[in-house]
């Protein structure tokens, strides 16, 4: 039935005009596989490029190219533009009957080889191979068995001996040469003939990247600084012998002050801009609403859980690291290796594990999603495909990172009133110089952690797979000497091209749009780690599309479609949290309420300053039963009968006791007036 699906297949391409040549399967490399080859003739491709409405190029002067602008990039001249550029040329929709407008000066040469593939792909998705309705086009051919895969020939190999690039080379040669090589990391993209190659769809991705890693230039160059300054003020006089409370009832015990990590207090005044953008409105048809938001309930649910068993973790492995590690055996290392900083890295390297694992059932449950809605178009398909996935990735990879900065310090509670988590675990508590230097690591292990795994994942694993495949036909072909491992062979090798494979390129760099702008004021560093994965993805990205990939179709395409609206949400998004960051998260407002207000009123001759103006008192004889430590004389100096606490609040003897002070209150006023201002000043 099959050979009986595939005779009728080429017979109807044939009445299309197509010319058909087979290569017996007694010459493939495996004995086994039968390569057939389609060829658009020149009276074909005429019709069907007037019939496409192909933009080709007139016989008109060609198009002075524009002037450089005053980018300071391109005045240093850290880029060099690529060599053998195509001119620009004014083109036309092509017309059979005016032809002697068009710059036809070889029939070889008129039409590009991306072009003649889109028309044989036109014609192959047209044509029928059997008596159902959906029988038809080559797509629904192979999924029938007809056939093993379908593919555009790539022109020739994209090495050779030589040592410099031949002036005839083909597209793929210089392409290999002038951009998917390591040495041209430093250079501009030959985005005209990625075009011509690779077709729109492709290029304009490539367009996109490149601009936006150009943008990073600039917040590199500012967080960069900031990280200077901050190393340079790391160590700041405060009170570091102050007696702290313990971090969880029974088993920890007093500590002191200066065993807190303090790498990241500097990062609490950092600001950054943003960008200012509309959010995206999905529209889809009243009746699958309900049917939807039933099964989005799945993923709620499973988000739920991940971040109900990270806390439950982090509960749980704080108290053990508190008693079970002796920070004073460990020296220096054990001024960083807090209880607290071992207790955030393992959760952090835990909740990466889960995320990579969530991203494959969050992918599933939005491919399900689409398919119900039964979109008309490829195009309809992705933009809704992209609006589900980017709703569920934003929420895995961020929901965490809210977690910590908005919501973990306000449900702790207070010496004496401390939370508890189904009455029986205290809710952890942020490090005494509050949660920014935790939110910071976290962000640095997911970013990091999830861009060598997408590396892996989408280079290694298909280099390794492309080698093995390419090494056994080698194998064969040395064999038997007389089957040549022929061009249709070695691009068959390749990893097959799938049309989603953008998508994913796309999400992985919006996803990284946002660790870079949604809480860069507590990790500044976030735009150079972004910066030097470009350049490197880049590189790797244009590799795989010239060496490692089957060639892709060269779709036209417009724009970067619905990426755009999410762009401009996560840049909104990126005002209000930074604005609340830096407000509520970070110790900025505070500070320059104490310093402006009460340094010189309430300890004009302390010698603690802001820290020990910060830190509250608490009277241990108040503490519940089952918050009394273990070991009430940790330092041998006797017990404790006064421990401190990051707030405002009123000391044990004041009337009433623990209660918030002015200070408190001019706090919130000053955190709400500046979110007020940022987020006026961002919208004028």
């Amino acid at each position: 039935k099959v050979e009986e699906l595939r005779r009728k297949y080429e017979e109807n391409l044939k009445e299309k005009g197509l010319q058909i040549e087979h290569e017996p399967k007694e010459e493939s490399q495996d004995q086994k596989t039968c390569f057939v080859k389609v060829h658009v003739p020149w009276e074909i491709l005429l019709r069907n490029a007037e019939r496409m409405k192909m933009k080709m190029p007139l016989k008109e002067e060609k198009v002075e190219e524009q002037k450089k602008g005053n980018n300071i990039l391109h005045r240093l001249r850290f880029f060099k533009n690529v060599k053998n550029e195509e001119p620009d040329y004014y083109t036309s929709e092509f017309v059979r009957d005016k032809m002697d407008f068009f710059d036809i000066k070889d029939e070889k040469t008129f039409f590009t080889n991306s072009q003649r593939s889109r028309i044989a792909y036109r014609l192959m998705s047209e044509t029928r191979f059997g008596t159902k309705r959906i029988d038809i086009g080559i797509n629904n051919l192979i999924g029938e068995g007809g056939y093993l895969a379908a593919f555009p020939l790539h022109e020739g190999k994209h090495k050779s001996s030589e040592s410099k690039i031949p002036a005839n080379a083909n597209l793929r040669r210089l392409l290999y040469w002038e951009w998917a090589r390591w040495g041209r990391w430093y250079k501009f993209q030959p985005l005209d003939l990625i075009r011509l190659y690779l077709g729109d769809k492709v290029a304009i991705y490539f367009a996109w990247l490149g601009f936006y890693t150009e943008a990073l230039f600039y917040p590199t160059f500012v967080g960069f600084i900031v990280f200077i300054y901050s190393i340079i003020a790391t160590y700041p006089t405060y009170a570091g012998n102050l007696t702290m409370c313990p971090l969880c009832d029974e088993d920890c015990s007093y500590w002191k002050l200066k065993t807190s990590s303090i790498l990241f207090r500097p990062f609490q005044q950092v600001k950054e801009h943003t960008f200012t953008l509309k959010p995206y409105k999905n529209k889809c048809e009243l009746k699958l609403v309900f049917v939807a938001f039933l099964n989005l309930s799945e993923p709620i649910a499973l988000q739920f859980l991940y971040m109900f068993a990270i806390i439950v973790y982090r509960l749980a492995i704080s108290a053990i690291f508190a008693v079970s590690i002796d920070l004073s055996s460990l020296g220096a290392i054990g001024t960083f290796a807090t209880p607290a900083m071992l207790t955030t890295i393992t959760a952090s390297l835990l909740s990466l594990i889960v995320i990579m694992l969530l991203n494959k059932v969050y992918e599933k449950v939005a491919l399900w999603l689409t398919e119900l809605e039964l979109p008309r178009t490829q195009t309809e398909f992705e933009d809704r495909f992209t609006f589900k996935m980017f709703c569920f990735q934003f929420v895995n990879f961020y929901s965490y990172l809210f977690y910590i900065a908005f919501f973990k310090s306000t449900i702790t509670g207070s010496p004496g009133n401390y939370n508890y988590l189904f009455g029986e675990w205290r809710w952890e508590e942020c490090d005494a110089g509050g949660c920014m230097y935790e939110l910071s690591i976290q962000l640095i292990i997911i970013m990091f952690g999830k861009q060598l795994w997408n590396n892996i994942v989408e280079l290694v694993l298909p280099w390794a797979q492309t080698k093995y495949r390419q090494w056994k036909s080698q194998k064969v072909s040395a064999e038997m000497k007389d089957n040549e491992y022929t061009r249709w062979e070695q691009d068959y090798d390749l990893n097959q091209f799938k049309e989603m494979d953008l998508f994913y390129e796309y999400l992985e760099m919006v996803i990284q749009f946002g660790f870079v702008t949604l809480f860069v004021a507590a990790f500044p560093l976030a735009p150079v780690l972004a910066l030097i994965n470009n350049i490197i993805e880049i590189r790797l990205d244009a590799n795989k599309f010239i060496c490692e990939l089957r060639r892709p179709l060269a779709h036209k395409c417009s724009d970067i479609g619905a990426w755009y609206y999410l762009l401009e949400f996560i840049g909104n998004l990126a005002v209000v949290t930074n604005a609340f960051t830096i407000a509520i998260t970070s110790e900025a407002i505070p500070k320059l309420v104490y310093y402006y207000v009460y340094s010189l009123e309430i300890y004009p001759e302390s010698t603690y300053g802001y820290v020990n103006n910060s830190m509250s008192y608490f009277n241990t004889s108040d503490f519940d039963l089952r918050s009394v430590p273990n070991n009430r004389d940790p330092f041998g100096e006797g017990n404790v009968t006064v421990c401190r606490y990051p707030g405002y609040l009123s000391p044990p003897n004041a009337n009433p006791p623990y209660a918030f002070t002015t200070q408190y209150w001019h706090n919130i006023a000053g955190k709400l007036a500046f979110i007020i201002v940022v987020e006026v000043s961002v919208s004028i």
